[in-house]
């Protein structure tokens, strides 16, 4: 593993020795922490994503060195140039891979034309091989043959100085070991080379005529070469200094402790080394006598080769005797897996474990062995401060390996994909135990016959008693999870699956990834059951996605672990959030990791897109999903009524965005967000709010906080305001009325007068304020209302008089719907006979009535009260579809919106009546933004 705390980046050349370097470097280094990338990949890939990996390799340019981290280790290869073109040119003759429209006419080439007439060549694709390849590598972009010239030399020239390691393939093994001493790695295994051409020695004399083209086409890679060579030496110089220093050190320290204790351990220069490891192949390993790393779907592993020997050097240190557990997942026959040994310090262990735990997988064809042994403590600490494991085996054969050009003989026998290294104390024979009991849950978890309910029923007895004496071990938690949900117990399986899933280590997938796969499985077959036991209970939907979501965690490989996530968000309403899940099932499914979604359910998941793709909007995929689906399993009942409903609206271009309630209450706590997002969209609103308009706000108080804000951006703004208590249609339609002076029989005569005593101005000057605007803005506050007893007509209490006095000659009713709708209408009208072009905003106040005298209930009269009100404007503005009259919703921003978030009401002064001042800001912030044009909107910005 490398010890480096920023990435490797090495940059491939072809033809430098370049496919042996990369395979090793994989081997290194986690493989989820490696980015292996084209120059096209890498011109898409973000320069910031860069940092999240540990190994950047790939043919990318020189000018791609800049999208590198500015930490990093700076690693490639240069050769001499003729006999790099010579071996891209045999190289080329044997190709048999694939073959595309970058390679396509320099493969045919070479294998019509002799090299000289090759060399000749003028194509694009043979010129960038054979002409200054490196200099153009390194000063520009090799995928464009340029011309190389001394501005492109001297850009290759500073890119060269700037690695930190150049090696020349004349020196390969040189180059090699350097790096790993760089990085604190064991030595590299250098008989390992890969595209390898035809060896020099059958290759026909090169004409001196050639030579001297080459030599000629290459005058700068010369150079270049030339310098990165003695650059070279240098380095090699200096590291063998520093290597014979470093000798000398260790044997003055040799001497000074001959006859005494060993060095110290590394735990007493402050780093305490772990007593239990647990190593997976698809980690970076530090060992000798391993073949290439296999990845084909199950668990990574790596095959005992080309010897019969192979060892792995872990940094553990215990004074106890140690059990080592290797899973055996390939080998060549029985016999050669049984003769497997372990080894440390020279000593043969004893084996004292050779289970068939999980014998075949059902993610892995292939099968498993579980091997252990026994290590005694003094062959631990004679093995050092680390362990060096020694794995041993009778004999190696010869298989078929996949390689770059398809299958090549392998020298290898046992592979193994994991290795625990635990205290052997007696907790770990027991846990043999779990494993066997496990093994036996698996087995007969249908429980068909009377031998399978015999054989778990022991192993669920067992797993028992071993959970009761270790209550938090993690695979005692799962067995017993595991039981509980095969007998529907299903609350105690959700408890102890996930306090197994609690206790697991986060890594738990990578560092034994058959247990995790099986775990997995377990946890979403889990999911599965408690959802479909769930009804309308959320608490247990909620239950199942936490099991769903821990089966993604150890198996991220897994679709129908994030399938079931999907599910169960759906069960909770919260589809949108659901999509991505199901478009990561899809993905799994179709990479095919080992485990696939069943075709049975394939129907279910393409519906499931489909309904994601119609909440998001994108009718398109929608449709290609829910035809996918119908291939897969023919739809039913509604989806096939929507599936046939977004192929209609298609067809007609008549698609409508599909507006959805916000689901998660999170959304709602910024409410200025809410409301852009949620309650408006811009093309519902005319953008008619300029610098200089003139606007007039009536109705209750909080049509005077709209004048207010707008006074502040410089916008004329007057608010004839009425209090709440008064502020119903039938008031504000008698102040019009009185100012026009064509007053309805519907009002009492004292109406009038009590208007004159509140607003303090006569008809004339309303007139002149209405006529003199171009937006009014009308907040309604109640539809209850006074009616005298005598004749039935709209009465108005006198200013700032208790409205008790009201009840000696008038009823109080809640007006009709109806009733307000003629009121707005005639509101409308009076209003642009005034002045045609006026806009007219209606909006509901949200502050509730303070008192009822018609229902039992204030809560309850407010809430028919509003509604009335909210249901007569939206009737009034869809008959009116062509006037300027628009709804701004203060009333759902406060009354909606603000029921999911605190401090709606109250934040000054802890009353219900008093809209917090916060809000009030977001809501008359919101207004400007929807009806303000660019430069209002600029202006609020900006205060």
């Amino acid at each position: 593993m490398t010890l480096s705390p920023f990435p490797l980046c090495f940059m491939h050349l072809g033809k430098v020795g370049g496919h042996a370097i990369s395979r090793e470097l994989f081997n290194r280094f986690d493989r989820k922490r490696v980015l292996n990338v084209s120059p096209w990949e890498m011109d898409e890939i973000p320069d910031e994503e860069l940092v999240n990996y540990d190994l950047i390799n790939g043919h990318w340019t020189g000018w791609q060195v800049e999208k590198l981290p500015p930490k990093r280790f700076l690693f490639s290869m240069l050769r001499e140039p003729v006999s790099r073109v010579l071996s891209a040119y045999w190289f080329c003759r044997s190709w048999t891979s694939t073959i595309d429209s970058t390679n396509d006419v320099v493969m045919e080439k070479a294998r019509t034309l002799s090299l000289e007439e090759w060399v000749h060549c003028d194509h694009e694709q043979i010129v960038r091989i054979v002409e200054n390849y490196q200099t153009r590598h390194f000063g520009g972009d090799w995928r464009h043959p340029v011309p190389a010239d001394d501005a492109l030399f001297a850009k290759a020239v500073e890119r060269l100085e700037a690695f930190d390691l150049i090696g020349v393939y004349e020196q390969y093994d040189n180059a090699l070991q350097i790096l790993c001493s760089k990085f604190g790695w064991l030595p590299w295994p250098s008989e390992r080379r890969l595209n390898v051409s035809v060896p020099v020695e059958k290759r026909p004399e090169l004409p001196r005529s050639v030579r001297t083209v080459l030599e000629d086409r290459n005058a700068y890679d010369m150079e270049l070469y030339d310098r990165a060579r003695v650059a070279f030496e240098r380095t090699v110089r200096n590291e063998l200094r520093r290597m014979v220093a470093m000798a000398r050190t260790l044997a003055r320290e040799d001497a000074a402790e001959e006859g005494g204790a060993r060095p110290a351990a590394p735990e007493q220069k402050g780093r305490k080394l772990p007593e239990r490891l647990w190593l997976a192949f698809n980690q970076a390993i530090v060992g000798e006598g391993w073949q290439p790393r296999v990845e084909d779907g199950g668990p990574a592993y790596s095959w005992i080769g080309p010897s019969c020997q192979a060892s792995l050097e872990l940094a553990v240190r215990t004074d106890s005797d140690l059990q080592v557990r290797a899973t055996l997942v390939g080998w060549i026959d029985d016999e050669t897996a049984d003769s497997i040994e372990l080894a440390v310090a020279g000593e043969t262990c004893r084996r004292i474990g050779f289970s068939r735990f999980a014998e075949r997988s059902a993610d892995d064809r292939r099968p498993h062995i579980t091997a252990v042994w026994l290590v005694p403590a003094d062959a631990a600490r004679r093995s050092g401060a680390g362990l060096e494991l020694v794995f041993r085996t009778a004999r190696a054969a010869i298989i078929d390996y996949p390689g770059p050009n398809g299958l090549e003989p392998l020298a290898a026998s046992v592979a193994i994909s994991d290795v625990v290294v635990e205290p052997a104390h007696s907790t770990l024979r027991a846990s043999d135990d779990v494993d066997r009991a496990l093994w036996i849950i698996d087995k007969t978890y249908s429980r068909q016959t009377r031998e399978d309910r015999e054989r778990f029923d022991a192993a669920a007895e067992l797993l028992g008693r071993y959970l009761e004496e270790r209550p938090d071990n993690p695979r005692g938690l799962f067995g017993m999870g595991w039981v509980d949900m095969a007998l529907e117990r299903f609350g105690m399986a959700t408890d102890r699956l996930l306090a197994a899933h609690a206790h697991f280590p986060t890594e738990f997938h990578r560092i034994a990834p058959l247990l995790a796969q099986r775990f997995a499985a377990v946890l979403t077959e889990c999911a599965m059951r408690v959802l479909w036991s769930a009804g309308p209970q959320f608490s247990i939907i909620v239950q199942a996605e936490r099991l769903a979501r821990a089966a993604t965690e150890r198996n991220p490989d897994d679709p129908n672990a994030w399938y079931w996530l999907g599910e169960t968000m759906c069960y909770q309403g919260r589809n949108i959030e659901a999509l991505p899940f199901f478009q990561r099932a899809a993905k799994e499914n179709a990479a095919d990791h080992g485990r696939r979604i069943h075709p049975t359910r394939l129907g279910a998941l393409h519906t499931r897109l489909g309904e994601g793709y119609v909440y998001t909007d994108k009718l398109e995929n929608a449709a290609q999903e829910f035809e996918t689906a119908q291939r897969t399993s023919p739809l039913e009942g509604i989806y096939e009524r929507v599936y046939e409903d977004v192929k209609a609206t298609l067809k007609s271009g008549n698609a409508r965005r599909l507006l959805r309630y916000p689901i998660k209450i999170s959304q709602f706590q910024d409410l200025d967000t809410v409301i852009r997002k949620h309650l408006y969209l811009d093309s519902d609103f005319p953008r008619v709010l300029r610098m200089d308009s003139r606007v007039t706000t009536l109705g209750s108080c909080f049509a005077a906080n709209i004048a207010i804000r707008l006074g502040k951006l410089g916008i004329e703004a007057q608010n004839l305001g009425g209090g709440e208590r008064i502020n119903s249609t039938y008031a504000n339609r008698a102040l019009l009325e009185w100012a026009i002076d064509d007053i309805s029989d519907v009002f009492s005569p004292d109406v009038f007068s009590n208007l004159e005593n509140r607003y303090k101005k006569n008809p004339a000057d309303i007139r002149h304020m209405i006529a003199n605007t171009d937006i009014v803005i009308f907040t309604l506050g109640v539809a209850p209302c006074f009616f005298s007893k005598e004749d039935g007509r709209f009465t108005l209490s006198e200013p700032e008089a208790n409205t008790f006095h009201m009840l000696n000659h008038a009823d109080f009713r809640t007006t009709t719907v109806e009733e307000n709708i003629q009121n707005i209408e005639r509101i409308c009208d009076i209003i642009w006979d005034m002045k045609h072009t006026i806009n007219i905003v209606f909006s509901v106040s949200p502050v509730p009535m303070k008192a009822s005298f018609e229902y039992s209930s204030a809560i309850v009269a407010d809430c028919i009260s509003k509604s009335t009100l909210r249901v007569a404007v939206d009737q009034v503005i869809k008959r009116r579809d062509r006037k300027p009259i628009h709804y701004w919703p203060a009333f759902e921003a406060v009354r909606w919106a603000g029921v999911y978030r605190s401090g709606s009401f109250g934040a000054e002064d802890g009353t219900t009546h008093h809209v917090s001042e916060d809000t009030v800001r977001a809501i008359t912030s919101g207004f400007v933004h929807a009806f303000g044009d660019d430069a209002v909107r600029e202006k609020l910005e900006g205060m």
